[in-house]
Parts: C-alpha cells; sequence; structure tokens
C-alpha cells in the first residue's frame, strides 16, 4: 500500500518487497527525520544501543507483510530509524527508501488548426 501525498511519497521496502510508505507534501522528509530523531532520542534513553537496535529489527520482521494503515507508520518509522542507526542501507537492492515524487501533467494542449493545406492534398 503506498500512500501518496500532493508531492510524492517516500517508499520504504525490505526483502525486495514494500513494507509501508509516508506522504509527501503537508510533511517533508525533513519532518519525518526530526520525528525519527525524537523517537530514537526518547529510546535511547530507556535502553542500550544494542538493545534498541534489535528490538527494531524484531518489529521489522514481525510487522513486515501486514496491511493495516497503523502498522504502516510503525514500519515506516522503524525503517527510518535503521537508516539512521546504519543498519539499512537507503538505497540497498533489497531493503531502502525510495523518494518517489509525483508527477504532474499539465494541460495537454492540441496544436493549432493550419489554414496552409498539406502538399499532399
Amino acid at each position: 500500500m503506498i500512500i501518496q501525498g500532493k508531492k510524492g511519497s517516500l517508499v520504504f521496502y525490505f526483502n525486495n518487497k514494500i513494507v509501508g510508505s509516508l506522504p509527501l507534501g503537508k510533511r517533508s522528509l525533513q519532518d519525518y527525520e526530526k520525528q525519527r530523531d525524537k523517537l530514537l532520542r526518547e529510546a535511547l534513553e530507556a535502553e542500550k544501543l544494542k538493545e534498541v537496535k534489535r528490538i527494531m529489527w524484531r518489529g521489522l520482521h514481525k510487522f513486515e507483510g501486514s496491511a493495516f494503515k497503523c502498522d504502516n507508520q510503525f514500519l515506516s518509522m522503524t525503517m527510518l530509524c535503521l537508516i539512521k542507526l546504519r543498519q539499512i542501507d537507503p538505497d540497498g537492492l533489497q531493503e531502502g527508501l525510495l523518494q518517489a515524487a509525483r508527477r504532474h501533467l499539465g494541460a495537454l494542449r492540441l496544436p493549432a488548426p493550419s489554414d496552409k493545406k498539406s502538399a499532399f492534398q
């Protein structure tokens, strides 16, 4: 399930499958990164780094195939955290992050009819 905003979406993939997405529009990648940093700070105040990584990996594997919207937010933030902790390469072949811009098509314009007759008529 890909959630798309006005400006596109952030799509997260793991084991060559899409596991989550976040809309871009009202919130940017930087806004999601601020949320991720706040989450990591809170987690590291309570637990050691090794334990935080273990919990995130376990959660990622457990909810990987979930189609629920609430799990989408969890999986997306987990992926952002694991990317920040350098556990996942954002440009990896089997897991990572794809920033997909929304494509806006302008109005289709047809050429104006010409008064000149074709040489083939």
